[in-house]
């Protein structure tokens, strides 16, 4: 083929890149221009979606045709088609087209009863010459010429020309995932409430979407802000739980993350942000990038921490129900110093059945509010009340044993000291009166929860015993209070 021809059609070829309205169908004219000047039966594109080690799975996504006898893009054999790597030809075939070699050769010339010389004999092929498309340093697809008239020997310059037109096409592909790439970062910074940040490791960039940038509360555009003043808008232990993420995609141990991290904005503010990351590899496996979101989810936060507080509350009273009360007392008794520096108080409203059964439940409610009340009013910052049962309560208490009795006895006092008020609800004009029993434990070394709710429960019973509206400490029984 004149070499002039072949320059004319690389030019045509070349000029349609510009063309940013439809990459397809600058591919369909691109094949087309090749179809026309090899003078060949078909040109084809086949995407490569899969390599394994026993198979290949690629797609026929397009096709020039001469005449429409030789048409085989509608056949469905050729859609999402998978192809074995049994046959050492074709193997060697897919081994060649990873690294990126072009192939050309007459049927006529493969060994008969070949994988390659079937393949050929039942598309009626005579001649093919096949160049890959690489992209990103991987076998994207394969740009493919079949000639079904002529055993036709493709010279070096026509396989040159070939290959340019698959870079081309190649360039194509690129820039049109670029442009979708462009599309998809423009809806997501549009948006209040999402950022898009890209940290390419070689040489060591860090960029931020302006949407990025207003989410900290910075007003763009923001100068390019070092990774390390960015960390520093973290709270030290998410801070911690990010770098540890991204070491993971470092050493090649995961390839993607979201985690949930709280923010401290330019203002002072404090929110959460859900960071979502991907990684990108080189050829050999080194990372290149990590890049992804970061959504702004203060609002779902608040909302889950809501039904959590929600799921450990008692509706009634306010106060911690039995699973919330196990949970944070458990985070006390590990976080302490000394078990000897908790306390645990079991409460039980006396006669509390005999408000239920003579006044009713909406007066056995007024009297449970009251009494979570009355509790609460002698608690300090940190100590922990919970309903724990119909008429029972338990309390966490800091300090030694001697400041718990006392608090225990200003509680039974508190409680006692004046009737409540239910007359709406139909209790007794002069209001109800009403008296608990308290039982003390101390927590002992190597003593949960259980072990210590249990011996206050067998204070409050013999609290209960001895008349009852009176104080009982486990350690001892020793006996306080009494109306």
């Amino acid at each position: 083929m004149p070499a002039g021809v072949l320059v004319r059609a690389l030019a045509e070829c070349s000029g349609l890149i510009h063309d940013r309205r439809d990459w397809t169908r600058a591919v369909d004219t691109m094949l087309a221009t090749v179809g026309r000047v090899t003078g060949t039966s078909r040109v084809w594109i086949f995407q490569t979606l899969e390599v394994t080690e026993t198979e290949v799975v690629q797609d026929y996504i397009f096709e020039w045709a001469a005449s429409a006898p030789v048409a085989q893009l509608h056949l469905k054999r050729f859609r999402l088609f998978r192809t074995a790597m049994v046959a050492p030809d074709y193997r060697a075939l897919v081994q060649s087209r990873l690294r990126g070699e072009s192939t050309a050769f007459l049927t006529r010339d493969l060994a008969p009863g070949s994988h390659l010389r079937d393949d050929m004999d039942s598309q009626a092929i005579t001649a093919m010459a096949t160049v890959p498309i690489m992209l990103d340093g991987g076998w994207w697809g394969t740009l493919g010429l079949d000639d079904c008239r002529r055993e036709v020997p493709w010279s070096a310059e026509e396989l040159d020309f070939l290959r340019t037109c698959a870079d081309l096409i190649g360039a194509l592909i690129h820039r049109q995932r670029l442009d979708d790439r462009t599309r998809q970062l423009a809806v997501l910074d549009s948006s209040a409430h999402s950022g898009v940040w890209d940290w390419a490791f070689d040489p060591g960039r860090l960029w931020c979407s302006d949407a990025f940038y207003r989410l900290l509360g910075y007003p763009p555009p923001y100068p390019k802000m070092a990774l390390r003043s960015l960390l520093h808008h973290l709270a030290p232990d998410h801070r911690e739980a990010l770098m540890e993420r991204v070491r993971r995609c470092t050493v090649g141990t995961s390839e993607s993350f979201r985690l949930d991290v709280q923010v401290r904005t330019r203002g002072g503010s404090r929110v959460w942000w859900e960071v979502r990351a991907d990684a990108e590899r080189d050829a050999d496996g080194r990372l290149k990038r990590i890049a992804g979101l970061a959504l702004e989810i203060t609002s779902r936060k608040h909302a889950e921490h809501s039904l959590r507080d929600a799921a450990d509350t008692d509706p009634l009273t306010g106060a911690l129900n039995r699973r919330g009360f196990e949970t944070v007392a458990a985070r006390r008794i590990a976080a302490t110093d000394g078990p000897e520096s908790l306390q645990l108080l079991a409460l039980d409203i006396d006669h509390f059945k005999a408000v239920n059964d003579t006044y009713g439940h909406a007066v056995g409610d007024v009297a449970l509010r009251a009494v979570a009340a009355r509790v609460g009013a002698h608690l300090r910052d940190g100590d922990l009340l919970a309903r724990v049962g119909g008429e029972e309560f338990a309390i966490l208490l800091h300090g030694g044993p001697k400041a718990a009795e006392s608090a225990a006895e200003r509680i039974r006092a508190g409680i006692a000291a004046e009737p409540v008020d239910c007359l709406e609800e139909g209790g007794p004009p002069a209001g109800l009166p009403l008296t608990a029993s308290l039982g003390v434990a101390t927590f002992v070394a190597g003593e949960g929860l259980s072990g210590a709710l249990k011996r206050a429960d067998t204070a409050l019973y013999a609290a209960k015993r001895a008349g009852r509206n009176r104080v009982v400490r486990a350690e001892g029984m020793a006996h306080m209070g009494a109306a």
